[in-house]
Parts: C-alpha cells; structure tokens; sequence
C-alpha cells in the first residue's frame, strides 16, 4: 500500500464539522422525525438505500424539525465498562489500537487507558482516583487517568454502548511530551544481576529506569525519571554476565498521555442528543402520533428561499375541513372527489363541524400527490367522515429542499400530549 487515509483525517473533519456549529448564524441541520405510517412489519422496520427514490420519500415523509446547537454535540467512543477479571490491551506507539479495549469507564465515571496490562493478566482490581501520574495496581496492570464524565455529560451523551470524550485540564497539563513511561519485555534473559542497568539511546533525555531482576531474570522496571522529548528510543539491558533479555521502549504519544484524549482515543465518532417536546415550537412536534424515521437534514430552506434559521420547523402540510359530517381518524387516506386528490393524514382534531388535518403525500403513502384545492370535498377512506376544504398550509420546510445527513428507520415511537424525548444520533467520520 502506497497511501494511507490517516486517523487524523477523520478526527480533523469531525472538529470542523462540529465547530461549524459554534455561530448560531452558522448551524443549519436540523434533526427531523418522519413516516407516521406502519410498517409491513412494525417489529422489523424497512431497510433504507442511498438513492434518490428513498430521497423523495424520507423527504416527503417529514414531520418535524428541530434546529441542532453547538451545545447538541459531543466527540465519543465505544463505550468499555472495567469488568473483573477481563483482559485489557496496553498501549504501543507501534500498535493500531482501534477497536482494542486499551482504555476503561469506572464505576465513578472516570476513564483510564492501559499504560501495562501484565503480560496480557487479567484485571482483578478496578483503577480509581484521578491520579495526575501513571500508578501501578496489585494486580500488576499499571493505568493512567484520562478524564470524567459529568452527570450533565452522563444524561446527555452517556449510553450503554457510548461514551463521551473529554479534556481534563490539569491532566492535559501535566503530560509529559515523548516520555518513556513503559517498557516491553520480550525476554527475561538469564543470569541477570543487581547490578544491571537500562540503557537508552534515542532523542529525549533525562530517562532514568533501572531493571527489575528476580531469580536472575528480568522482571520489571522502575521508573525513576520517564524523561522526555523522545521521538525515537532503543533500550537494551547492560550487564557483564547476563545474556538474552530483550525490550523494547514505549514512548508517550506526542505531547503526552492525556494531553488529548480525543486524538489518543481515535474519537472519531460524534454523537447528536437532541431532545424534543411536544410545547416547542407551538406545536410543531405533535402529540398522539406514532413516527418511525429520524435523521439530520443539513440547510433546508423556507418557502421565501432563505436557508432556515427557526429552532423548530413543520414538515408536513395542514388541511381545515369545514361542514364536516362524520369523523375523521387519524392514520387514514383522505380523497378528494373530484380532483382525486390523495392525502395520508396522520394528525386530525374535530370541533363544532370544523376538523383540522396534518398530512403528506409519499409514495409509500399516497397514490398520487396532488395538493387539496379550496372548496373540494374530501371524503376519509376508512371513516367514511367527510369535509369541505376552506384551507391548505405548507410545511414550514420546504419540500425536498436541504441534503439529507442521516436516516435511520426504527421501531414506532409513540408521543402522548406531555412527553419529551431524547435521542442520540452517532456519526462516523
């Protein structure tokens, strides 16, 4: 292979993506909720393609929007719980990580990364305290604290296979650039001394370790001074009668262990925690419906043109029936008596002869797209009921204007009058 796409590429998109949130004037994607309509299979629900057909039906399909802030977003990783007796991988500038368990989530909420891991032991004894220097553990794993989740971070952006990602200022501050604070033994060798000595050659300085010998092999380090500056290191054990140990120095990422945990913990996933409720927007999240899709639609624009700005946008268009005999349900086909206008209405509230529908049209839905016109008759294909259109209004968003971010089909998510939701959406970059 003679080219690479590097980590840093993903996590480099991800930070711009995220600060283009950080003017109001600047965020333009909204989280939308859609598809009112069953599934053929409500447990199972349908399977999305990246084409234009499915394009038009999503689009057609939305019911509410709500603008995304700054505030909405967080960097996060797969979450790993320490678990008794579990192994865990240990850091190594030569080793791809991703995807290794090489760092923990407490049951404080704090989060290490494995500086040693014993010669791939179990971990018995659960790392705690937030500890600014690498400390060593009974059960010979050695750890290093990175970061705390916040109780505001817990309910926000903490799930059970997610968790956020973090800076802590003092640990980022005292991290030590191109240190050697960990060293590989490939071989204890034999007839080691006390006398023996760890040699360094690299590019840093002030790396003071000296050898553990038990039974005149080696069996550890102890790490005076870790130095610093090192881009490179060579370490070899000098003594005059020992013969065949072999190691291999581990140097800190640039900059240091916890200096950013973003970059050292490839955090290249960024999770969407919107809350939605029914009040805001006067409405415009409604309630006593079921949806089915949620997703990210980034620069919609209003009917005047302008890419839209408002915190909560309709997506579906509005109907009022006047003279109306019957009553008309919700979920059911409306169509229109002489223009065959075909319309699915998922919302409808009935009063003193008078019934207002919130509907759309896809092709999932609807047998045609026709719009309503003032004065038709629209008769209710499951009810029976029918009304006189006096009014018709547009959605707020216009129709199939914006590009589509993400969609993700689920299982019906009903919404009663008083409810709030919170969802967590994770893209990958």
């Amino acid at each position: 292979m003679r080219n690479i796409i590097t980590k840093q590429t993903s996590i480099s998109n991800l930070s711009r993506f995220k600060d283009s949130f950080i003017s109001t004037n600047d965020s333009s994607v909204y989280f939308f909720t859609g598809n009112p309509k069953n599934w053929e299979n409500e447990v199972l629900p349908d399977d999305l393609i990246d084409d234009t057909p499915n394009y038009i039906k999503t689009w057609g399909e939305i019911l509410s929007l709500k603008r995304v802030r700054y505030g909405d977003l967080k960097e996060v990783i797969k979450r790993i719980d320490w678990q008794k007796f579990a192994a865990y991988d240990q850091y190594d500038d030569k080793i791809d990580l991703t995807n290794k368990p090489f760092y923990v989530l407490n049951s404080e909420l704090n989060v290490y990364k494995c500086i040693s891991n014993n010669n791939g032991s179990i971990s018995t004894e659960e790392p705690k305290g937030k500890r600014l220097e690498i400390f060593d553990m009974a059960d010979g794993y050695r750890w290093k604290y990175l970061y705390s989740i916040s109780a505001s971070d817990k309910l926000r952006f903490l799930t059970t296979t997610w968790m956020p990602v973090n800076v802590d200022p003092d640990v980022s501050s005292a991290a030590l650039d191109g240190a050697i604070e960990h060293i590989i033994i490939n071989n204890v060798g034999l007839n080691y001394s006390d006398n023996s000595k760890v040699v360094i050659l690299g590019d840093g300085v002030n790396a003071n370790i000296s050898p553990k010998i038990l039974s005149y092999a080696l069996a550890g380090f102890q790490y005076a001074n870790v130095g610093s500056g090192y881009r490179y290191a060579n370490a070899y054990i000098a003594d005059s009668q020992g013969s065949a140990a072999n190691i291999r120095a581990i140097i800190s990422p640039i900059n240091g262990h916890g200096y950013d945990p973003i970059q050292e913990l490839n955090a290249h996933y960024l999770m969407f925690s919107i809350k939605t409720d029914y009040t805001e927007g006067n409405g415009d999240f409604y309630s006593n419906i079921k949806f089915r899709t949620i997703g990210l639609l980034d620069s919609p624009r209003t009917y005047s043109g302008n890419i839209a700005t408002e915190s909560t946008l309709t997506g579906s268009y509005a109907l009022q029936l006047s003279n109306v005999s019957g009553t008309f349900i919700a979920d059911e086909n409306l169509v229109s008596r002489s223009t065959n206008a075909n319309i699915w209405a998922f919302w409808q509230y009935s009063r003193l002869g008078r019934t207002d529908i919130k509907f759309i049209q896809s092709e999932r839905t609807t047998s045609n797209s026709i719009k309503p016109k003032l004065g038709e008759v629209m008769v209710g294909m499951y009810s029976g009921a029918i009304g006189t259109v006096t009014s018709v209004t547009t959605p707020e968003a216009k129709p199939y204007s914006g590009s589509l971010l993400y969609v993700e089909n689920r299982t019906p998510i009903a919404r009663s009058q008083d409810q709030s939701e919170l969802f967590h959406l994770v893209l990958e970059f």
